[in-house]
């Protein structure tokens, strides 16, 4: 019995048998799902970024509300301004549901307000 040329077993000889005998069509198919592969998260985290630029602008306006509450902060000295500010900014970028600020009576040092 002889094994004829063109069985499973010659052409399972060579690893690269198959991309040998490959069409054009077939290796520009893998070669581009490999760049897609490759591309993927690069082209995500920019499209990402985009949205949320677009419908999540306070997320990218924190950094700048921040700066300018800290110019702010350097020259406030009313508890009162100061408290609005800082639950203003909080409200701008965070939006939380709801915010509160706890101040320690005037007065008070850290040393009395711990319980016994």
């Amino acid at each position: 019995m002889s094994i004829a040329p063109n069985s499973l077993a010659a052409r399972s000889a060579s690893p690269w048998a198959a991309a040998e005998h490959a069409s054009p069509s077939t290796l520009a198919v893998v070669v581009l799902t490999l760049a897609i592969a490759a591309l993927h998260n690069p082209l995500h985290c920019i499209v990402q970024a985009l949205v949320d630029r677009r419908f999540y602008r306070s997320k990218y306006d924190a950094a700048k509300t921040l700066a300018a509450f800290n110019s702010r902060l350097r020259e406030e000295t009313d508890l009162d301004s100061l408290s609005d500010e800082v639950l203003g900014v909080v409200r701008e970028t965070m939006q939380p549901e709801y915010v509160s600020l706890w101040l320690r009576p005037h007065g008070l040092n850290a040393k009395e307000d711990v319980p016994r």
